[in-house]
This record gives C-alpha cells, structure tokens and sequence, in this order.
C-alpha cells in the first residue's frame, strides 16, 4: 500500500464516523483496490457503530487510587533519586573541598619545608682585608705562590696570610668578629661559613706562627663557634677577645681580655677567664691559668720590677745613701765632720805633727776635762750641756802649759793657728 492509499482510507474512516457508507467510501478509491479497501472499511464501520464500554465506579475509583498511589511512588522515588544525587554531590562537593585543603596544606608544607632547608642550607661565607701595613702577602688554596695583600681583598676557605717583620694586617669576618696579626704571624682560614638564616656560624683558624688578637662576636648558638688552632692547642670561645702567641717550637699561650676561653690539648681542657692567661708546651697539657702580670716562673725578682725585695737583698740602707744602724755610721770625722770634744784635739796646720812643735804624744799631759772650740758646734755636733760646770772653756786647764801658744785661741779645723 503505497503512500495515497493510506491517504484516502484515513480520509474515508473520517467519513464512516460523520454517516458515510461503505460504497461512497470506496468510489473514492481505484478499481484496483477496492477489493483491498473494502475489509478494511467495514471493519472500520462496525468498529464505529459499537457503543462505548461504561466502566463502574468502583472500578473507577480503584484504579484512581492505584494511579494515585503510583504517581506517590513514582513521586517519592524521584525525590529519594533527588536525595541520593543531592547527598553524592554533597560527598563530592565535600571531597573536593577536602582534597583542596590537603593540596594546600600540601603546598605550604612543601614551601616551608624547602624554605626551611634552603634556610638551613650551609652557605660558604668569606673574611675581609680591612687594613695591611709593612709586608703582608696572601696565598690563595688554589694558587702556588704568595702574592701581595691590599685592602678589601676577600678570603675564602684554605687561603692564608702572613705578615713580615714591622707589619700587621686587619681581618674582619663575615659575621663581624675581627683578627688582627701582628708582625711574623701565620694564619690559615680552614673553615669560614653559615646557614643562611644567619644561624650556626662556624669560624675555625689555624695559627702555626706568631701573634693574633680576636674580638668575636656573641654567637647565636650552641651549634656556632669560633676556634683557633695552633700546633699544640685548640682554643674555642663563644664570643669574647683574647690573644694567641704562638712561639717558633710551638708553644701557645692564650690570654683572655674578655668573655671566656676553652683550650684544649693533651685531652685536657682548662677555661681561661677575663684577666687570665694559659700557657701550652709541645705534647704537654695546659698550664693552669694565671693572673695576666705573668707565670710565676717567668715574673722574675721583684726588684727587677721597681717593687722591693725580699730583706736579704735589699742591701744595708747606706748603700742607696740611707743612714744605716748607730754602730755602721762611722766616726764624723771620717766624713770630714768634726767629732766630738775629747776627740777633736788642738787643731794643727796643714803638714804640722806635734813632734814640729816640741811636743811628744807622751809629753801632753793628760786632760780631765777636754776644752771645746770656740766656735759653736757645727753640724753632726752633739749640743753642750750647760748644766756642767767643767764644760765652760774658762774652768778647764790649760791644754799644754809648756807651749808658747797657750794664750792664743784655737782657730777652726784645718785653718793654720800661727796664721
């Protein structure tokens, strides 16, 4: 049946219902296929003339409750589908959520973990010439010969400077701590670094030759140091000022300025205070420490320092132009004083004895009372009593009656009478 003929029977089974018969219905068709059509319109027809089925109420009204009840169902179905599908993207919404925490949380551990080893990576830091006077010469830990030091040349680890006699040179880390070499000094850097954030500095130095002075900078903590090493000893300090000498057989000494200073050697370590000084001889341990004036074995005499010394060798006071004790004084006249009285005698000339004017030291009678000089009683004289009448010049015999000199006063120590 080709595509009109399904036209015109729908048109005619239009037709059957508005009273149309079978016939007029089918002149509308060919010839050839009314025969086909026929069946098909008389079915229609009787189809049309049938009464419509009445269905009863109950049967109505049971079937709206079914419809009812399945539309609940159907219903509440597509609400418990809209649940699930509410609560999975619930889940879902949370589980990104979730899994975007943990990313973040993930990213900030990452950055501060890489930001806290980038921090505590170690970082290889340099020293700074900051003044050489005289011969100061450098020799880098790549180089093979040493060659002149300038200002503000920058030191890294392995490199080393030595100054020449009448020289010195100026070193300043990188942390602030300052060393400075004195004439005929040696110096090795070994180890010179930090962490980045400024933490766990470490400064090792080795010393073979010479003198340094070091101010160090207060370290941040226990993990920074600041050491130098000499052939006999190792000091480490924590922030202080203290001087290393280190001697040609590799004797160190230590002296501590400031703060406090750890030496080590011999597996035997002692703590230099401030004002105190150690001393390390080859293969020995340190020397306790000792007030700065010096070992006792190296302070010497005290009177090699001006301070008196021990009474034995002070030496008697006359001999640093002191008056000694009454019986090493000596005579007055040994000095070219006058003496006493009885010992002053009768003065004589220059050359004169007393054989020249007759007289014998056996022939002068013996005096009683010795007659005094006319003259007052110089210096170094002991005074005159006046209460002694003996001791006045005019109740004293004559010296030597037999002399023709007698009335004449005596003249003064050394003068000639006759004169």
């Amino acid at each position: 049946m080709n595509r009109k003929t399904d036209q015109r029977l729908n048109s005619c089974i239009d037709l059957l219902e508005k009273g149309m018969t079978v016939e007029e219905c089918l002149s509308r068709f060919p010839k050839q296929e009314r025969d086909d059509v026929r069946p098909l319109l008389e079915i229609a027809q009787r189809l049309h003339q049938l009464s419509p089925a009445t269905a009863a109420p109950e049967a109505v009204a049971s079937g709206k409750r079914r419809m009812l009840q399945a539309l609940e169902e159907k219903t509440q179905a597509r609400a418990q589908d809209r649940a699930r599908d509410r609560a999975g993207r619930t889940r879902l919404r949370g589980l990104r959520i979730a899994f975007a925490v943990a990313a973040v949380i993930l990213v900030f551990v990452f950055i501060g973990m890489g930001r806290h080893l980038w921090l505590n990576s170690v970082v290889v830091q340099a020293a700074t010439v900051q003044s050489a006077s005289g011969t100061v010469e450098l020799l880098y830990a790549d180089g093979e010969t040493w060659t002149p030091a300038s200002e503000d040349i920058r030191l890294t680890e392995g490199a080393r400077i030595r100054t020449a006699a009448t020289s010195r040179a100026d070193l300043v880390f990188f942390d602030g701590s300052t060393v400075t070499l004195q004439e005929k000094t040696e110096l090795t850097l070994r180890t010179v670094e930090a962490e980045r954030d400024g933490d766990r500095r470490r400064i090792a130095l080795y010393q073979p030759l010479g003198a340094t002075q070091s101010a160090v900078q207060p370290l941040p903590d226990a993990g920074s140091h600041f050491k130098i090493e000499s052939p006999t000893a190792l000091a480490v300090v924590q922030g202080t000022e203290f001087t290393v000498t280190v001697a040609t057989d590799g004797t160190t000494e230590v002296r501590v300025q400031r703060g406090r200073v750890n030496v080590t050697a011999a597996e035997t370590s002692v703590d230099v205070e401030p004002g105190q000084a150690t001393r390390v001889r080859p293969n020995q341990p340190p020397d306790a420490p000792w007030e700065q004036q010096g070992p006792p074995e190296d302070r010497g005499r005290p009177e090699d320092k001006g301070e008196p010394g021990p009474p034995e060798d002070r030496g008697r006071p006359e001999d640093k132009g002191e008056p000694g004790p009454p019986e090493d004084r000596g005579r007055p006249e040994d000095k070219g004083e006058p003496g006493p009285p009885e010992d002053r005698g009768r003065p004589e000339s220059p050359g004169q004895s007393e054989e020249e004017h007759g007289n014998s030291p056996s022939d002068k009678p013996e005096r009683e009372h010795p007659s005094p000089p006319d003259e007052t009683p110089g210096e170094g004289q002991p005074p005159q009593d006046p209460g002694k009448p003996d001791d006045h010049p005019g109740n004293q015999p004559p010296d030597n009656p037999g002399r023709s000199d007698q009335g004449k006063p005596e003249s003064p120590p050394g003068l000639d009478p006759d004169r």
